[in-house]
């Protein structure tokens, strides 16, 4: 685990996981998102929400990987701030799953930009509070936030 502070100079917790890209994995970062989630204030209902969007990430790169050489890695990086938990989903050398109408390469999306085509985007949409796609040269990332509930007891 690292540290490193935020723009508000809070410390901000960093986790960092790698698996390889196949189906096989996808338990171990649902698992680790337990842990890592239980460290903030959130519901158990919220830690379920999160492992579940974390599942739906990592599977679609195993999706994408699925036609490809599997011997890409999935990489999950948690920040734990005070007041969130941002998660990164990674894959390098993958197309990015959804594709972007607009020339921009980084975008939030809504539930109305699946049309029907991809029930996991939707989930992750539907599970977390922010969720946005970030395509590069080396693949793309899926960055999910979530913030506890004001009156959440801790899990």
């Amino acid at each position: 685990m690292n540290k490193e502070a935020d723009s508000n100079s809070s410390t901000v917790d960093i986790v960092s996981l790698s698996i390889p890209c196949k189906a096989q994995y996808v338990s171990i970062a649902r698992l680790a998102m337990l842990g890592v989630a239980s460290r903030l204030p959130f519901s158990f209902d919220e830690v379920e929400d999160l492992r579940l969007a974390v599942g739906e990430a990592c599977t679609q790169a195993v999706e994408q990987a699925s036609s490809k050489s599997s011997d890409k890695n999935i990489s999950i990086t948690c920040r734990l701030a005070e007041s969130s938990l941002e998660t990164i989903v990674s894959c390098e050398g993958l197309p990015m799953p959804i594709q972007s109408t607009s020339s921009d390469s980084e975008m939030s999306v809504g539930m109305g930009d699946y049309a029907g085509e991809n029930l996991g985007m939707l989930l992750m949409e539907i599970l977390v509070d922010q969720v946005e796609f970030k395509e590069n040269q080396k693949g793309y990332e899926i960055r999910l936030t979530k913030r506890p509930a004001l009156n959440a007891a801790p899990t």
